[in-house]
């Protein structure tokens, strides 16, 4: 039994500093609210405003009819 202990105890010491970093990091990581919420702004407002003569330039090729009607 006294074997055992310490091999508990290591085992649970790296798996709660394991857990402990990955919580962390994703804190860490994650972008802040305002730029999650100026990129949505963003995003949206790209999907709204479609630029067609963008999208033709980069396939090298006109646009469908159903594809600008869309």
């Amino acid at each position: 039994m006294n074997g055992i202990l310490p091999v508990v105890a290591f085992v649970g010491l790296r798996v709660g500093l394991a857990v402990t970093f990955l919580l962390r990091r994703g804190r860490l990581m994650r972008p802040s609210r305002p730029t999650f919420e100026e990129a949505s702004r963003r995003c949206l407002e790209r999907l709204q405003n479609r630029d067609f003569a963008a999208v033709e330039r980069h396939f090298g090729r006109p646009l469908p009819g159903c594809v600008r009607e869309w």
